[in-house]
């Protein structure tokens, strides 16, 4: 069952497709039903990727969905039930522990649907253990969910900023619309501090300029404030570094550790008559302070972990994009 924001009513989630014989198909669940509950909680105001985190998280392999099928003004109609029965269980991702007396450490090795709810709880619980700062670990984690990092980065961030940009000719998870900064054909190539390129592509030269396309951040709940520091290496990946580039870009976070994989593709997979399958490049993510992921990291602030004092001024010194919105 793949869930979609409404595009009329953002508050409201749609089925937008359902496999064929699946356990939604076989329940009655219809292209287009509003999905309302997971489990007896109300998903209105959240967002889709949430939801399906609800549906993995649920205990036990059925899971309880109620849909609503509007046959006029939307939300007016009856809900329904239906039990569904998931194929297999997601693992949590993540561990965590108090240090130091007063730190928060996390650690993350994937990123999975199970991965911004099991964050956030470790956050709310480690601050009532008594920590006051907090350690993300991203090292060794090669990606996953790119959605469920975007969601993580609002954790974190204040309502407005951009989590990361999209550029391409297909829309990811979150993407709200055009800026008006171009890239690809007809401008001056621009060297980044990464070492990206923007305002000139290996498109054709007659390929038509594109746009960037903005993720913005949005929480319905205060974001962490604590002094945050993250921890990479090179095998940290994709959604790490969407996750890392947008905590480091918008000054909320201090990097520690060795660039990372470089990983910053979109790509689509497409089924083929005879059964093979063709994988192709469809875009790439940008940080907020507009550096290409792809082939080129997210180049540190420190080798090691500085202390929270140096992070901090580290932090103070930092600049926040004034790119587009």
């Amino acid at each position: 069952m793949n869930v979609a924001e409404d595009p009329d009513d953002s508050t409201r989630l749609r089925v937008l497709g359902l496999v064929l014989d699946s356990p939604a198909a076989k329940a009655g669940v219809k292209q287009g039903d509003e999905v309302v509950a997971v489990d007896g909680v109300e998903v209105r105001n959240k967002s889709a990727f949430q939801a399906v985190s609800l549906i993995q998280a649920s205990p036990g392999p059925d899971v309880k969905v109620t849909v609503r099928s509007d046959a006029g003004e939307p939300g007016v109609g009856p809900t329904r039930d239906v039990t569904l029965r998931r194929s297999s269980n997601a693992v949590n991702p993540v561990a965590s522990r108090l240090e130091g007396g007063n730190v928060g450490y996390i650690r993350l090795k994937e990123f999975n649907a199970l991965a911004e709810p099991n964050v956030a709880k470790a956050i709310e619980s480690l601050r009532s253990q008594g920590a006051t700062s907090f350690m993300l670990d991203l090292r060794d984690n090669p990606g996953g969910l790119v959605q469920a990092g975007v969601e993580i980065a609002r954790l974190f961030l204040p309502s407005g900023v951009n989590v990361a940009y999209t550029e391409g000719r297909v829309v990811a998870g979150g993407v709200k619309g055009d800026t008006d900064y171009n890239t690809t054909v007809g401008q001056t190539a621009a060297k980044n501090e990464n070492g990206g390129f923007f305002g000139k592509s290996s498109l054709d030269a007659n390929s038509p300029a594109t746009k960037l396309k903005s993720i913005p951040s949005a929480s319905a709940t205060a974001p962490a404030a604590e002094p945050l520091v993250v921890l990479v290496n090179g095998r940290s990946a994709s959604a790490s570094e969407i996750l890392t580039g947008a905590l480091k870009d918008n000054c909320r976070a201090t990097v520690a550790g060795s660039k990372t994989y470089g990983k910053g593709l979109i790509q689509s997979v497409y089924e083929l008559s005879d059964g093979s399958g063709l994988v192709l490049t469809v875009g790439k993510y940008v940080t907020p302070g507009l550096n290409d992921i792809d082939r080129q990291g997210i180049t540190p602030n420190f080798a090691m972990f500085p202390g929270f004092q140096k992070a901090q001024e580290e932090l103070g010194a930092c600049e926040r994009p004034s790119g587009p919105r």
